[in-house]
């Protein structure tokens, strides 16, 4: 890896991917966290991949960037190689269930969430989800009861497991599960009489 002047650096102009957009929030990246992955250039100087960085350290004023000189790659295996570092980026996907929780603790630490990406909308949906209507809530079956002895209701704990764990899995929900696994706990109150 090397530092070469900004200026000295020439887009493919072929380049079939359409990144406009996605400058500004390239450009805060790199002014929150510097220069990380460095733009990959032919021997002659053109973008082989990192188009979107070079626009944003241009947009920076950046009179330098990082490079990588791809000198074993053949112009046929830097054109595949073009298409396959965009292609590949998009293929991916959020897990909806981890992120809001990522998002949530840099929002707890006070960070500025526009660096990552996502626009005010996203960030509302993803830290405030609308809860399911009724109809989208799972539905329950009745627990099964046995009684004992001496009167007291049990509900058999492996029989709904899946049951709250489906309900604690539904945003919006908060559940206090307590669960007294010792059936021959003596200090156990008996359920008052009226």
């Amino acid at each position: 890896m090397e530092l070469r002047d900004t200026d000295s650096i020439t887009p493919y102009s072929r380049n079939p991917r359409v990144n406009d957009q996605a400058v500004d929030a390239v450009a805060a990246s790199i002014r929150e966290f510097g220069f990380r992955q460095p733009i990959v250039i032919d021997p002659a100087g053109v973008i082989v991949v990192g188009h979107t960085r070079w626009k944003a350290a241009k947009k920076l004023g950046l009179a330098q960037v990082p490079v990588h000189v791809a000198t074993d790659l053949t112009p046929d295996q830097a054109k595949a190689y073009r298409i396959a570092d965009n292609k590949t980026a998009s293929l991916s996907t959020w897990d909806a269930d981890l992120l809001p929780f990522e998002l949530g603790d840099l929002k707890a630490a006070d960070f500025d969430l526009k660096i990552t990406g996502f626009t005010d909308a996203e960030l509302d949906e993803l830290l405030h989800p609308i809860p399911p209507t009724v109809s989208q809530l799972p539905i329950m079956q009745p627990p099964v009861m046995t009684w004992t002895l001496i009167g007291i209701p049990t509900v058999r704990f492996v029989e709904i497991a899946t049951e709250i764990e489906k309900l604690t899995q539904v945003p919006g929900i908060l559940m206090e599960t307590v669960v007294n696994s010792d059936e021959n706990d003596k200090d156990r109150q008996q359920p008052s009489r009226s």
